[in-house]
């Protein structure tokens, strides 16, 4: 994978964590600050996974995708990432589509070839 989608995957679990992190402090109930504190540690392990260039599960892109998700409607640019956001849903949207177009780099098999 190229590193700006690298660079916004990082971002997206990393960004997703200290919200997550953030309702841990506040009136939360304790079933959705458990289930905060086990997503927390889900990304940790993608995060680990990425760094790493190791392959991800499909359920592991679908959370990648669910984070990314998060600033996908940050129109106004709040955070100065739209655009990387945008371009990271659409290669999601192909590599999870269409998994048999890219090799097990996450890098596609036609650029592979060449």
């Amino acid at each position: 994978m190229n590193k700006e989608i690298k660079a916004q995957i990082l971002f997206a679990l990393e960004d997703d964590n200290e919200v997550m992190q953030a309702a841990l402090d506040s009136d939360l109930d304790e079933e959705n600050k458990r289930m905060n504190r086990a997503l927390i540690k889900r990304h940790e392990a993608i995060l680990v996974k990425v760094r790493a260039e190791q392959a991800l599960s499909d359920e592991d892109w679908q959370l990648v995708q669910d984070a990314n998700r998060m600033d996908l409607n940050d129109a106004v640019n709040i955070r100065g990432r739209h655009r990387e956001t945008c371009r990271l849903e659409r290669w999601l949207d192909i590599q999870m589509s269409k998994k048999p177009a890219f090799g097990e780099s996450g890098r596609c098999r036609k650029a592979l070839a060449n």
